[in-house]
């Protein structure tokens, strides 16, 4: 072959890789697209960073738990099938608690105050359907979604579902890996996760058992389950906290095909140091082990009696062995139902973020701060989210741990 013509068809075969790898980029921003069907009940994690950036190392980019400290929500058009669905979920999810369907009282108070007779830990909203949607002045009043903008104004209409929203980190640059049971399965196995703590860490270990699972209808469900609470708890529904937290397998033995460790145990305050300190030192027997720990809304968010009786002993522990790690996981922003008066208000959260760093960050300990990624996102209860929450929250701590290989560290 003439070896000008061969040098040509090189030249444009790079040039149409180049295009093609700028147009994916372009039409591809790098974000976490999750997919719902609530009919089928079944979710798919799209990997929309395209072919260019499946394989990202993230070099020269921030680490990946400094990056989700800054980025903005993306809402996507939802057909009224889904709006129904959700609507249905929050509905039941709610009348668990006792709370009215409208999350509206009879007269009309709402903002710092909460309900009468039911649902006393919750703040009394106004009904986004009714006349009255807008929550002012502590009044629900009759405002469009443009005048119920202010510092102490509540409206449910503006929140957005995260299940069906993209999250997009503020640094372009920096590609998140998008991760499915398979790909995850490659980066965990042979390893062991030790989830401890609170019903926020419990909604994290669901999570891992949906995607390592593929399967969302009731993966993260135990055997044997009658098929009338089986029916009460697929979906969705395996968040809710009354019945369906009961029906979760807690004893996995088939993630990725039995090569990947994955422990929850529900040490959810300093009461359960002793236990936790124990169960770290059992677990450094194993080669590689992550210990992601949560305590803080059933501890007053003491950050010298967590440091002191929970966190630090085990800390001491694990800095011994090579192939542990530690992670300590601070609680979400709240949504717009949790009452500011419970201690566990947006302003508390940040307070503990900040103390617990400043103890940590000097023993080489980082945090998982997932504050600023529940923010304006819709909660079914005001302190829990749902399966889009956790499952953004799972694909970030494997993009974790993708980060501590690449840099030799685990």
């Amino acid at each position: 072959m003439n070896s000008t013509v061969c040098k040509n068809k090189v030249q444009i075969a790079l040039w149409v890789a180049f295009v093609t790898c700028l147009t994916m980029s372009y039409w591809n921003r790098e974000s976490l697209h999750i997919f719902f069907d609530f009919f089928s009940n079944n979710v798919a994690i799209l990997p929309t960073a395209g072919f260019c950036s499946t394989k990202s190392t993230r070099t020269n980019c921030r680490s990946v738990l400094d990056l989700i400290l800054s980025g903005t929500w993306k809402s996507r058009t939802m057909t009224s099938n889904q709006k129904a669905e959700m609507r249905k979920f929050l509905e039941i999810a709610r009348n668990e608690h006792g709370l009215p369907t409208t999350l509206q009282r009879k007269d009309k108070k709402c903002g710092n105050v909460n309900f009468l007779k039911t649902g006393r830990h919750f703040r009394a909203l106004c009904d986004q359907y009714g006349s009255t949607p807008c929550c002012y002045n502590n009044t629900c009043v009759a405002k469009e979604i443009e005048e119920c903008r202010c510092k102490d104004c509540f409206d449910t209409r503006q929140v957005l579902h995260a299940e069906y929203a993209d999250w997009l980190p503020s640094d372009a640059r920096c590609n998140i890996r998008k991760y499915n049971n398979r790909t995850a399965c490659e980066l965990l196995t042979g390893k062991t996760i030790f989830i401890s703590g609170d019903s926020l860490m419990r909604h994290i270990y669901t999570a891992f058992l949906l995607l390592l699972r593929n399967n969302t209808v009731d993966g993260a469900m135990k055997k044997n389950v009658s098929k009338a609470i089986h029916d009460k708890c697929t979906g969705m529904f395996m968040f809710t906290e009354k019945i369906c937290r009961l029906q979760l397998d807690n004893a996995p033995r088939d993630l990725c095909g039995g090569k990947f460790e994955l422990i929850y145990e529900e040490y959810y305050n300093t009461g359960y140091s002793r236990q936790f300190v124990n169960k770290v030192k059992e677990l450094m027997t194993r080669k590689k082990v992550l210990i992601i720990a949560g305590i803080g809304l059933h501890s007053g968010f003491n950050h010298r009696a967590i440091m002191d009786q929970y966190a630090a002993p085990a800390i001491k522990v694990i800095q011994k062995h090579d192939g542990a790690q530690f992670l300590f996981a601070t609680p979400h922003c709240p949504g717009l139902l949790k009452n500011s008066w419970t201690g566990q208000s947006k302003e508390n959260i940040e307070q503990f973020v900040i103390r617990m760093n400043n103890e940590l960050k000097p023993r080489n300990i980082s945090i998982f701060d997932t504050c600023y990624i529940t923010d304006g996102v819709e909660s079914f209860d005001g302190s829990h989210f749902g399966l889009g929450i956790n499952v953004l929250k799972v694909q970030l701590l494997l993009n974790y741990i993708q980060e501590l290989q690449v840099n030799r560290k685990w």
